[in-house]
């Protein structure tokens, strides 16, 4: 997997999440999960920002690092995806 892959991949997991939170959105009366959710929206984004800055400063060997920095950003929005989904689950009654 090349660099240019890596970077567009990065971009479009971050859309999709961003786009996926924006819908429960929508569906949403209670304005604290709203603020839940822009604030997910908010550590995605920032996610996103951190990750193209780290993989524009490779250090060593480069196919390990970038590896582990694709591998590190899909954990972190693996948990940001976990959470959007505990915000979204009803409250027990």
């Amino acid at each position: 997997m090349n660099l240019r892959i890596i970077k567009k991949d990065i971009v479009f997991f971050t859309e999709e999440f961003v786009s996926d939170a924006f819908l429960s959105l929508n569906f949403t009366e209670d304005d604290a999960r709203k603020d839940k959710v822009v604030g997910l929206i908010n550590d995605a984004l920032n996610l996103e920002d951190e990750t193209r800055t780290v993989i524009s400063h490779p250090e060593g060997d480069r196919r390990a690092f970038y590896r582990g920095v694709y591998e590190n950003y899909l954990k972190a929005l693996d948990a940001l995806y976990d959470k959007l989904s505990e915000t979204n689950r009803p409250a027990a009654e």
